[in-house]
């Protein structure tokens, strides 16, 4: 089991899916929604590690000792699954009183507690993270999470916008958090076909490059950075999204297999 490495299954995690997800060795599990009872006994009977996303209030409802992330993407706002309405844009100053609002119950309950979640690792979405974190205390358990998504070639060793190469990006990002433990929570990556130009060899042909190859240099990258794990999005592909590791029609792609890769 792979403690290092999750996935995002939001608000659901059926015996046959949580039994292949362990058996390939995954050890944590991003969900939200509030169907508790259900998710727990398949994170139980698996070993699987939730990460529980959490919408305002739910921090009353949510089971205790366990990690849950404050939100999702708030920086930009984003889109959610059919019949959830969107996770909104909100200001730092806002989001911040949201965290400190939960913070306290969360904290009693036991609960590691993940802020941020912003959207990308960009200059401009790190600091909004700064300024988040800056109106919050300093507690072990109280931690910083970020999603980290390539451009449109699905390069992930491709800088995020504002940092000048890789390096800057990583010490950018160790910059924000000053000391508290952190994570990648999302990452997004898909296969992806392109024209390769590189050398002679290749000129002009077209090759795939492997969402599974990206994930592994992604995920050993932040490892070695120091992140406490990092989770891929996602489970499923639908017919407009193809993030997933199992396609629409239940088959496993080779990133299913990334715990076992090393």
């Amino acid at each position: 089991m792979n403690r290092f490495l999750g996935l995002q299954t939001f608000g659901e995690i059926p015996e046959p899916w949580a039994a292949e997800i362990a058996a390939r060795g995954w050890g944590r599990v991003r969900v939200e929604g509030t169907n508790y009872a259900p998710i727990m006994a398949q994170c139980q009977k698996y070993d699987l590690w939730p990460l529980w996303i959490l919408d305002r209030g739910e921090h009353l409802t949510c089971p205790s000792g366990i990690d849950v992330e404050i939100g999702n993407e708030h920086n930009a706002g984003c889109t959610r699954e059919p019949g959830r309405a969107p996770w909104p844009k909100l200001a730092p100053i806002d989001y911040a009183a949201w965290v400190l609002e939960a913070w306290p119950t969360l904290l009693a309950a036991g609960c590691t507690v993940y802020v941020g979640a912003a959207n990308n690792t960009s200059v401009s979405a790190l600091a909004w993270t700064r300024d988040v974190l800056a109106r919050l205390p300093y507690h072990p358990q109280l931690r910083v999470s970020f999603h980290r998504y390539p451009g449109g070639d699905q390069r992930p060793d491709v800088p995020q916008k504002g940092h000048s190469n890789i390096a800057a990006e990583d010490a950018a990002i160790l910059d924000v958090v000053k000391g508290r433990r952190w994570a990648i929570s999302e990452a997004g990556l898909t296969d992806t076909s392109f024209r390769d130009w590189s050398s002679w060899r290749y000129f002009g042909k077209r090759r795939t490059r492997l969402a599974v190859d990206g994930h592994r240099w992604q995920a050993a990258r932040f490892k070695r950075l120091g992140a406490e794990f990092y989770c891929v999005y996602q489970l499923n592909s639908s017919a407009t999204e193809h993030y997933g590791i199992r396609t629409p029609d239940g088959l496993w792609l080779a990133a299913a297999n990334l715990p076992t890769l090393g």
